[in-house]
């Protein structure tokens, strides 16, 4: 494919820019890539008009500087929200299994992100707080069972021998109950 300048370009939509000065150029000869933008667009008294590359850069920062309205973003927000809930529902059946530690992390992270959009939107979101309300109630049956089993491995670890209490053994017993 050809650029704009002669050469060859792999690539579609590579485009070479000439910096060379153009017909309706007030100023030629001079080097327009050490100046502003701004200095750019100042019109000169035999100047036609604006310089084409500026006018694409101010349309596009208008396209994408538009103030951002409160209500969009409480929008945005509780867009973020709801496609987070739908996430954690998803990993509830792998959550459910994490380390204690893992798990107060990843609590703790969805806990302050569920404060953060609260406080932006003011919107409260019960379907977050809900969905991981439900993340531990599957969380505690699974870490007994975990603890369970490695308290069992402990005991049948350890040799258990019968002994006889001595009278001084017998002491410290009747001096705990």
């Amino acid at each position: 494919m050809s650029t704009p300048s002669g050469g060859k370009s792999g690539n579609p939509r590579s485009v070479a820019v000439s910096l060379s000065p153009r017909a309706e150029d007030p100023f030629p000869g001079h080097d327009w890539s050490s100046r502003s933008p701004r200095q750019l667009a100042i019109r000169d008294s035999n100047a036609r008009s604006v310089r084409p590359a500026f006018r694409r850069d101010v349309i596009y920062r208008k396209r994408w500087l538009k103030p951002l309205t409160c209500r969009a973003f409480v929008q945005a927000v509780d867009k973020a929200q709801s496609e987070m809930t739908k996430v954690l529902r998803v990993r509830t059946e792998q959550t459910v299994r994490f380390r204690l530690t893992d798990f107060l992390s990843y609590f703790t992270l969805n806990r302050l992100f569920v404060n953060e959009c609260e406080a932006v939107s003011g919107h409260s979101g019960t379907a977050l707080k809900d969905v991981a309300n439900n993340q531990i109630l599957g969380f505690i049956p699974f870490l007994h069972e975990v603890e369970k089993q490695k308290l069992v491995q402990k005991m049948e670890f350890e040799k258990w021998e019968r002994i006889d209490f001595k009278p001084q053994d017998e002491l410290i017993l009747a001096h705990i109950a």
